[in-house]
């Protein structure tokens, strides 16, 4: 069975579309990990510049820190691939 050409357009329009979704759910993300990530680092400003700065909560911050911060950098990798991927197949 042979596939007309309006089926292909229709695919191919769907994964474009697919693809536009994909980018907009990782750049809210993304927006709203480095908002969390500004919240941490500000908490962690505060909780060192306290009379009396508790080790473990610091320690704790930090590794929050670090975990975002590493989650931010994996979804900025994969949007950047999403994007080349639209740009080979969607235009």
């Amino acid at each position: 069975m042979a596939t007309s050409e309006a089926e292909v357009e229709t695919a191919v329009r769907g994964g474009c579309a697919l693809f536009k979704r994909m980018i907009a759910n990782l750049e809210i993300r993304i927006r709203d990990e480095r908002r969390r990530l500004a919240v941490l680092e500000a908490s962690l400003r505060k909780a060192e510049s306290q009379p009396r700065p508790e080790p473990t909560l610091i320690e704790q911050l930090k590794q929050s820190i670090a975990s975002l911060q590493s989650q931010i950098d994996e979804d900025e990798m994969s949007l950047a691939d999403i994007r080349i991927d639209f740009e080979m197949f969607c235009t």
